[in-house]
């Protein structure tokens, strides 16, 4: 009988996925505010999006909303604050470093995206795309490692570095051990391409 083992997402990465959507969502809300809320924006001193928090622009948007001239994006304004949910906890996932699963982060992503698109940032949301499209490949659910006790077999996309002489050698250690060291190895590698994606991505 086979056992199937299901490889966590590390954390790491988990946390460079959310850095990233989190800045994007910052930069996104300041170039919006700059340019359809700027008085009010600077009133609560916003000078950079470092400094702008998505729990108070969401506020600001309420209060102001009458303000933006674009017919358009005053229209938009009601969707946006329907992601006022999932954009914000975005970020309180980064700053707190909580602990997502696979569809939680996918879920995040859309809803980045959604938010991008209704306030007019169509170079992010292109980006956010991206990002989308790399984690469903890259976080796919059958990221698992397969065991067949006592004789050690695995069987992953992952794992094919591993040579023949390394296999045969594992074979005299314990199966949990082996699933372990394995996964830690699965792990390393997903870190490594998320971080070498955003590296390209998103400089």
């Amino acid at each position: 009988m086979l056992g199937l083992t299901l490889v966590p997402i590390p954390f790491r990465a988990q946390h460079m996925i959310l850095q990233t959507l989190q800045r994007h969502l910052e930069h996104s809300a300041f170039q919006f505010v700059q340019k359809w809320l700027l008085p009010q924006s600077l009133a609560v001193g916003w000078t950079c999006p470092e400094a702008l928090e998505m729990h108070k622009f969401f506020k600001l948007l309420t209060r102001h909303r009458w303000k933006i001239s674009s017919e358009k994006h005053r229209e938009n304004i009601t969707t946006v604050q329907n992601l006022r949910h999932s954009i914000v906890s975005i970020r309180h996932a980064a700053v707190h470093r909580l602990a997502k699963d696979r569809d939680s982060l996918l879920e995040m992503n859309c809803g980045a995206i959604e938010f991008c698109l209704r306030i007019g940032d169509d170079y992010s949301a292109e980006s956010l795309c991206r990002l989308l499209d790399f984690l469903q490949k890259t976080l796919s659910k059958s990221s698992m490692v397969q065991v067949q006790p006592q004789q050690a077999v695995f069987s992953h996309p992952r794992l094919s570095k591993l040579s023949l002489r390394t296999r045969l050698q594992e074979r005299s250690i314990t199966p949990p051990d082996v699933i372990k060291r394995l996964i830690g190895c699965i792990a390393e590698d997903l870190i490594s391409e998320v971080a070498h994606f955003l590296r390209i991505e998103f400089p």
